[in-house]
């Protein structure tokens, strides 16, 4: 099932099910997506499913949706881990089950591995040690961060 994640703004962390044909986002109430913000508009944009496709079109706003920073004209295709930015909200679409994860987070994450298991107590590395070793990780979102502990396999 397709979601929505809020990454910043209003309600971090919060998900959205894409279950339904048609999803206004905006912050009237009755929108099935509120970001209860002035600066988005009452309708401000909507989420399509078409044939098992998600697009995403803008619905003449004030302040425009963009797609992976690119403004959104017409109806567009959305992908995986599309980020979709309106006012000051960063939201990520995510096709499959899994949270959004930056991109480029988990490479490196693994190439410590040599295959020595005779260091048993060396290759068994801690959280703090992992992130040390990806700095993007620490740039991420705390959504984001979390999604990554919580799917990454163990070291």
């Amino acid at each position: 099932m397709a979601t929505l994640n809020i990454l910043k703004g209003a309600n971090p962390g919060k998900t959205f099910m894409l279950d339904r044909a048609r999803m206004v986002i905006g912050r009237q109430e009755n929108c099935d997506i509120v970001l209860n913000v002035p600066a988005v508009s009452r309708e401000h944009a909507v989420i399509h499913i078409v044939q098992g496709k998600f697009y995403l079109e803008d619905l003449k706003s004030r302040n425009k949706t963009f797609v992976n920073n690119q403004e959104v004209n017409g109806r567009i295709l959305l992908k995986d881990n599309d980020r979709i930015k309106i006012c000051d909200n960063l939201m990520a679409f995510q096709e499959s089950s899994k949270p959004a994860l930056p991109k480029g987070l988990l490479k490196g994450i693994n190439e410590r591995d040599d295959g020595d298991d005779e260091h048993e107590e060396d290759s068994s590395s801690t959280v703090e040690a992992t992130i040390s070793q990806n700095s993007k990780l620490l740039e991420a979102q705390p959504a984001e961060r979390l999604a990554f502990l919580l799917t990454s396999p163990p070291i």
